[in-house]
């Protein structure tokens, strides 16, 4: 059970911290007003606690120096009645009194002693939680400037994460151009290399200069087993009369 109990304790507490966190990222002013306004009152709940101290040692003090007053003064009125032999029954009396009084006296001194230590341990916390007032705004302010400053480190860090991601990104835009540019040279070398081909091709197959003469023409009819075409008027004639 004590297990469960303390876990428990320990899971409101994670959730106490986290909704302090939450509610600091989201108002950091408010929040520092709110753990400034938890010490002062504080320090109000305590400081009106040592004024209650003080009156109540003020009054135990009175009553203690009041009693040791009067047994002092009782005491000295019995040494008085000591040199008076005639005066042994009043003597006899104040003795008594003064035997009595001690149990009241101790009492009324310790009482007066208990007031003022706990007035003093109450003026400590007050003069404790005074400085601590006056320092708290400074703290919650180096605490809201850190974790500023953390916010703002973090979104540099997050701004050079997505400029290395667009530099990666650049980069490898340019290898996807520079490949395409290799593609592209690629082909338009398989292109000049088919032109030039195409054209070497035209320039073997196309009639050479050489065949122009008519003799050369002739003996490559005949070689061939036509008979080259007359241009003359006489064989023309001869022709059209077979």
């Amino acid at each position: 059970m004590l297990f469960f109990k303390n876990y428990g304790i320990q899971k409101a507490k994670d959730l106490s911290n986290l909704l302090g966190e939450a509610i600091v990222r989201f108002d950091p002013e408010g929040a520092t007003e709110a753990a400034i306004a938890e010490i002062e009152e504080k320090f109000d709940k305590l400081n009106l606690a040592f004024s209650t101290a003080k009156k109540s040692w003020e009054k135990e003090n009175k009553e203690a120096e009041a009693i040791v007053s009067l047994y002092n003064q009782r005491l000295a009125a019995a040494e008085h009645l000591q040199a008076m032999p005639e005066k042994a029954d009043a003597l006899n009396q104040l003795v008594t009194i003064l035997e009595d009084m001690q149990a009241d006296v101790e009492r009324e001194k310790l009482e007066a002693q208990d007031a003022r230590q706990y007035m003093d341990e109450l003026e400590g916390l007050v003069k404790q939680y005074a400085e601590k007032l006056k320092s708290a705004r400074h703290t919650v302010e180096q605490a809201k400037k850190a974790m500023q400053r953390a916010e703002f480190l973090k979104e540099r860090a997050e701004e050079k994460a997505q400029a290395a991601k667009m530099a990666n990104g650049l980069s490898g835009s340019s290898s996807s151009l520079s490949s395409a540019i290799d593609h592209m040279s690629k082909l338009a070398g398989q292109s000049l290399s088919e032109a030039d081909a195409a054209t070497r091709k035209a320039s073997l197959l196309q009639p050479t200069q050489a065949e122009d003469n008519p003799d050369i023409k002739a003996a490559m009819a005949a070689v061939s087993g036509k008979s080259p075409a007359s241009t003359s008027i006489q064989d023309r004639l001869a022709a059209l009369k077979r």
